[in-house]
């Protein structure tokens, strides 16, 4: 089966949920991303879209500049909180082209992942997955993306994630899971979205992903 087509499947079948997010959740958690979530919590979407490049199907993702207020300096996927009336998926949409000017009638929608509540920001997220077709051009909003982070899914399905301590505070440290890939640290809320993804795939896609390679344009990255 080609990788869409078990992409689709996965979606549409039973999420691994809680089971994948207990593997990649930080210390001191305690299963608070499953909620219950407070009742003033922010709605939000993040969209993990895959697209073919030359070594095959590759997921994108961004660094956040260090002036945002939420989560500065992390990690993360395409998204944000919902405006009022949108849905998830209208939503991630949006982001996706504010954040990185991909023209969002050419996405497809193959599903959702399990909702996350993030306690320390107070969002209550749903990831949305898509797919491109074709290799796009990413043109960032230097004011929301500080850099362009592309995963070969190849790569992405070895991801294991190692302890780290992370000092969020002068008084205030913790250990929570995360891997290195270039020069960034993947790990928190985005960490434990793609830690379904990955368990996901891994019960359900089991040819060698850099073999069903999609014949596309090719373009490269606009980063700058």
């Amino acid at each position: 089966m080609d990788f869409p087509a078990a992409l689709r499947q996965a979606l549409g079948s039973c999420l691994p949920g809680v089971r994948a997010h207990r593997q990649y959740a930080p210390e001191l958690a305690y299963g608070r991303h499953q909620g219950p979530q407070s009742a003033d919590a922010r709605e939000a979407a993040v969209l993990a879209l895959f697209f073919p490049r030359d070594q095959g199907w590759t997921l994108v993702l961004t660094l956040r500049p260090d002036h945002l207020p939420d989560h500065p300096g992390q990690v993360s996927f395409p998204g944000g909180a919902l405006k009022a009336g949108e849905s998830a998926e209208q939503g991630a949409l949006r982001e996706l082209n504010e954040e990185l000017g991909v023209a969002t009638e050419h996405v497809e929608l193959v599903g959702r992942l399990s909702p996350i509540y993030v306690f320390n920001s107070n969002f209550s997220v749903q990831p949305i997955v898509g797919m491109l077709a074709e290799s796009p051009v990413f043109r960032r909003d230097a004011s929301e993306v500080a850099e362009v982070i592309e995963v070969p899914l190849a790569a992405l399905l070895k991801w294991v994630p190692e302890k780290m301590l992370w000092r969020l505070r002068p008084s205030v440290s913790l250990t929570a899971p995360a891997v290195s890939w270039q020069h960034q640290k993947v790990w928190g809320a985005t960490l434990l979205i793609l830690g379904e993804l990955i368990e996901l795939l891994r019960e359900n896609y089991a040819q060698d992903p850099v073999s069903s390679k999609v014949e596309s344009k090719k373009h490269h990255a606009e980063r700058d």
